[in-house]
């Protein structure tokens, strides 16, 4: 897997690539040993083209998900 660190102004994060990793994600949080119920948040696009592959990866892994739909557009990427 591969890591790039994405460093702006007031939020920096990691990106992770790597084949197929939608399908290992499940696997790959459990290890940070976090609480088993998660939310996914994403736009309506991309959230009917992968979420079926990431809900059944949670779900192997024993995470219980919720998946939250928006509309596409950054209007819509905010906290309110």
């Amino acid at each position: 897997m591969k890591k790039v660190h994405l460093a702006l102004k007031n939020n920096s994060y990691d990106i992770l690539i790597e084949e197929e990793l939608l399908s290992k994600l499940g696997n790959y949080i459990s290890k940070f040993k976090l609480s088993q119920r998660i939310a996914v948040i994403s736009d309506n696009n991309a959230g009917h083209l992968y979420a079926a592959v990431l809900k059944h990866s949670l779900r192997s892994n024993g995470f219980k998900s919720e998946f939250i739909l928006i509309p596409p557009g950054e209007r819509f990427k905010t906290f309110d």
